[in-house]
């Protein structure tokens, strides 16, 4: 294992395959806590996580998905290195993983293997991540194979656009219900005042996480707390009116003294 700074900044990925796993968070808690445990170990602050719900299994996969490749532009920026749970995370095709260092020169740093910046340890553990991709895919045809021949019906027999409109209503209203939950959370630590980045620190020191189950980020945040504070706005308002209603005095043409001077 190469040895590691302290103190070295560090953005972090994690991918599932499928939307089932990004939506329940079934794989992601799991990434979740190997790369924080491991950051902490070698003493790396995770300035940015990144994900997606996606196959590695393609050699054109890298490129297809837009979690890693904003991953690969924030390491390039701030010459930093991406740190994953496993190499196969991202991605299990050797040579993809072999192109993407040698052109933009990131390191990248497995949870489970360490640092990787030496070719012939990243070739060995690619391959090894490629061979397994081979077995799962294998493992899953085989699988399949033998339901048809029992008669199993495969797919999803839901008609795809009344899926497609349930997933859409089910993220919406994951998406209100964390908005609220954000509000009363600013409430019980009295935050609302506070800057973005000191209450993405408070939020994930309480242990709050996302939707899907990821520590919050000042990009996470943003469209949260926007939300929020215009779901709060309306109960300003309210009680402000009913303050000014009853404090102020009545007006003066309803001043039963009004003309007697």
């Amino acid at each position: 294992m190469v040895p590691l700074l302290p103190h070295r900044q560090a953005c972090a990925y994690i991918r599932v395959s499928t939307d089932k796993q990004g939506q329940s968070g079934q794989g992601l808690e799991g990434q979740i806590a190997s790369i924080t445990r491991a950051a902490e170990l070698w003493g790396i602050h995770i300035v940015e996580w990144y994900q997606d719900v996606a196959s590695g299994r393609h050699s054109d996969s890298l490129g297809k998905r837009d979690g890693v490749q904003r991953a690969i532009r924030h390491a390039q920026a701030l010459k930093m290195p991406i740190l994953v749970d496993g190499l196969d995370r991202l991605s299990r095709d050797m040579a993809s993983v072999e192109k993407l260092v040698s052109e933009t020169r990131i390191e990248i740093i497995s949870a489970k293997e360490g640092s990787l910046a030496d070719p012939v340890t990243l070739a060995s553990r690619a391959a090894r991540a490629e061979r397994e991709g081979d077995l799962i895919s294998e493992n899953t045809r085989r699988s399949l194979e033998a339901k048809k021949a029992q008669g199993v019906r495969l797919g999803n027999p839901t008609n795809l656009p009344e899926a497609q409109r349930k997933g859409a209503k089910s993220n919406a209203d994951r998406a209100a219900a964390q908005v609220k939950v954000i509000a009363g959370e600013l409430d019980r630590l009295e935050a609302w005042s506070m800057k973005v980045p000191q209450i993405v620190e408070l939020l994930n020191q309480a242990g709050s996480r996302t939707s899907r189950g990821l520590p919050w980020t000042n990009a996470a945040l943003r469209p949260v707390l926007k939300k929020a504070k215009a779901l709060r706005a309306p109960l300003q308002f309210t009680e402000v009116r009913a303050t000014t209603d009853e404090d102020c005095p009545p007006a003066y043409n309803q001043n039963t003294n009004f003309g007697r001077f």
